[in-house]
């Protein structure tokens, strides 16, 4: 593991390594370079946060059944780390400046599966990889990827705002997962700390932002989805209805903000 790394748990370590050499030994020399980013890679990440990672290729063209395989084979190995990685297979010319295309990407929730994504084909998480993706493989991140303009942060971010819980529902019912509801409000906090500052902050990161930034009638729905994250996933979880209401308080509150952020002179 590289010196950059040292924050990483040690079984994260182990499971980093094994992915590492799995999907090199099976891309070959269409193996570019593998890159951890997210919250561990802004050295803001607990035991409940996901480890992102990205493998590099020449080619977009991947062996997808076996990866397959070498997924589900690695979501079965015993260790919580080894469904709590999420990440994608991206060729280097899409790294390389935004495109529309879609990766194939494995879910932390379901990593024996590969599906084409557009989950990590943002600009945020190209600002994180380039200016604090740790190496696990390959020449540095910066060489793989332009730089990423504030303003351009702003506009990706704003433009989340009117689909966000079209998005997040195309994919979980936030409504009746303790966790979704969780995620719900880490999510627009980062948006809008995003459109206020050019910066990406984990989600934590942002949530103690928006406790700081935002009215206090915020502070208890802040304050629980950031305490909340002890209570990990679990999706027989239900959130408090008061909480999914203020959820949606908080989108509209949000939105509103974001958008008088970006007409202000």
């Amino acid at each position: 593991m590289p010196s950059d790394a040292a924050h990483v748990p040690p079984d994260l370590q182990h499971v980093l390594r094994v992915l590492v050499e799995g999907s090199a030994e099976l891309l070959g020399d269409d193996f570019v370079g593998a890159y951890l980013h997210g919250s561990f890679a802004l050295g803001d990440a607990d035991e409940h946060s996901d480890a992102d990672w990205l493998v590099v290729t020449h080619s977009p063209d991947v062996p997808v059944a076996e990866l397959q395989e070498f997924h589900r084979r690695f979501h079965d190995r015993p260790g919580p780390w080894f469904r709590g990685t999420e990440g994608s297979y991206v060729p280097a010319a899409s790294l390389r400046r935004p495109s529309e295309e879609s990766w194939w990407f494995v879910d932390h929730q379901d990593s024996a599966a590969l599906e084409l994504s557009p989950h990590c084909n943002t600009l945020a998480v190209r600002r994180v990889l380039r200016e604090h993706g740790i190496t696990l493989a390959g020449p540095p991140a910066a060489d793989l990827v332009d730089p990423v303009e504030p303003d351009a942060l702003r506009a990706e971010s704003l433009a989340r705002f009117p689909r966000f819980f079209d998005d997040l529902e195309s994919w979980m019912d936030w409504r009746s997962i303790d966790w979704g509801q969780r995620t719900a409000v880490e999510t627009l906090s980062r948006m809008l700390a995003t459109v206020r500052t050019g910066r990406v902050l984990s989600k934590p990161a942002a949530l103690r932002w928006a406790r700081a930034e935002l009215d206090d009638r915020w502070g208890p729905l802040l304050t629980d989805a950031l305490e909340g994250r002890t209570r990990g996933f679990d999706v027989h979880t239900a959130p408090d209805p008061e909480l999914v209401a203020a959820t949606r308080e908080f989108a509209d509150h949000t939105a509103s903000l974001a958008r008088l952020e970006r007409t202000s002179p």
